[in-house]
């Protein structure tokens, strides 16, 4: 009897350590709070109150789907990355501005030289409308939270390609927000 109580601490012991490691960790700050998934390879390096931008360190590899095209609002061409939900699961967010899983690429050129076909950039260019899309997996590094807008603002640094489907051109445009 005393053997199976013994264990049966163990294990209870050993549930409630599983899920404790599983929690996610809270970073608050006046405007929100930042969410740290525990399983997130990212780690926290700094809050800057002016821009309103948590930064984080380390390297992750994220997978989605890419959309370049002619952003109206900037009136440039710009490249965002919709992420899977396994991606999404890995990166810190905001507490009160989730956002939708989409995040910008800082160094758009090194992005689009990478991973979009040149001859598909140059007909949509010839276009003028619509964009290019595809599935792929990168390797992405300086994560930042931010606060645009008082909307969620996430962004990555592309470091290289891990995987990447066949590019489609769209007779869409891609849709950018604020």
């Amino acid at each position: 009897m005393g053997r199976k109580l013994f264990l049966g601490i163990i294990a209870a012991f050993a549930l409630v350590q599983a899920a404790v490691a599983g929690a996610p960790r809270q970073i608050p700050f006046d405007i929100d709070t930042i969410i740290m998934p525990a399983d997130s390879p990212l780690k926290f390096k700094s809050f800057d109150k002016e821009e309103i931008t948590a930064h984080f360190a380390g390297r992750v590899v994220l997978s989605g789907t890419y959309h370049y095209g002619m952003n109206e609002q900037a009136d440039d061409w710009s490249v965002t990355l919709t992420l899977d939900p396994a991606s999404r699961g890995l990166l810190p967010y905001w507490k009160n501005r989730p956002g939708d899983g989409t995040l910008w690429i800082d160094n758009e050129a090194d992005f689009i030289r990478a991973v979009i076909p040149r001859a598909m950039i140059d007909a949509l260019k010839r276009k003028k409308s619509g964009s290019i899309s595809a599935h792929v997996s990168i390797v992405a590094e300086d994560y930042k939270a931010a606060v645009v807008c008082d909307a969620p603002d996430y962004s990555v640094r592309f470091v290289s390609l891990a995987t990447t489907s066949l590019a489609a051109l769209n007779t869409r445009p891609a849709e950018f927000g604020c």
